[in-house]
């Protein structure tokens, strides 16, 4: 499954590797940076590079065409900035997590939590907190979406119109303070439930493969899908 509306900028990302790392350190680092993408600190806009350490607080913003993947907690979580984004690392030092993304899409992995621990993606509609899971953030429309791809996700809007949890192979999209669902089998035509999501921009994410490419079938059911389900909210 991908975002509705991603170019080809795949291709113009692999001729702008700048680098990729190795293992994740026990504090914040930048794994791989493709393209153009820089990190705001303290009022200071540094370029960023792989292997360079984060702090709580740091801002991660990608050009277009561009794409960040990096390593938080020593690699207890990982995120995929894809281009054009804005993402945040709000809270991460405590047992409480708070990471955010402001613009953009962003595919989320945290693959293991210490007893009592939290891990929570806000975006500017939603909140999902998660306990050993992947989701992807996108865009589509004036609406914001949320894949559910692994694990349960605790999902709420913050207009505080709907509070729910969620399995794997759901979406989620919030507009104008109303959310609407799409379960499995809504999405059977363009997925098969409980295989592996693609939503990666590039080849050689470590988050998993490369989003496919939809067929123009796909995305015009895909959008009007959307659009119906948000339209009975007005």
């Amino acid at each position: 499954m991908r975002n509705i509306g991603r170019s080809g900028a795949a291709v113009a990302l692999l001729s702008l590797l700048l680098g990729c790392g190795g293992q994740p350190s026990s504090g914040h680092s930048v794994r791989m940076v493709l393209g153009h993408a820089w990190i705001v600190r303290g009022g200071e806009k540094l370029e960023a590079k792989a292997g360079v350490q984060l702090k709580e607080g740091d801002a991660i913003e990608t050009g277009a065409g561009s794409l960040v993947v990096a390593d938080l907690n020593g690699g207890i979580a990982q995120v995929e900035i894809q281009e054009n984004a804005l993402f945040r690392l709000e809270s991460v030092e405590g047992s409480e997590r708070t990471v955010a993304i402001d613009r953009g899409s962003l595919w989320f992995r945290v693959s293991k939590l210490v007893k009592g621990g939290t891990y929570r993606l806000r975006t500017p509609s939603c909140i999902a907190a998660v306990r050993g899971t992947k989701m992807f953030r996108f865009v589509m429309g004036d609406a914001d979406g949320m894949c559910h791809c692994e694990g349960d996700v605790a999902y709420r809007s913050i207009s505080g119109d709907y509070e729910g949890v969620h399995h794997r192979d759901f979406m989620a999209f919030t507009r104008g303070g109303a959310t609407v669902l799409l379960p499995p089998e809504d999405l059977a035509f363009m997925m098969i439930p409980g295989a592996v999501h693609r939503h990666s921009a590039i080849d050689n994410s470590p988050l998993g493969p490369k989003a496919p490419v939809l067929t123009e079938a796909q995305q015009r059911r895909f959008a009007g899908l959307v659009r119906d389900r948000l339209s009975r909210t007005q």
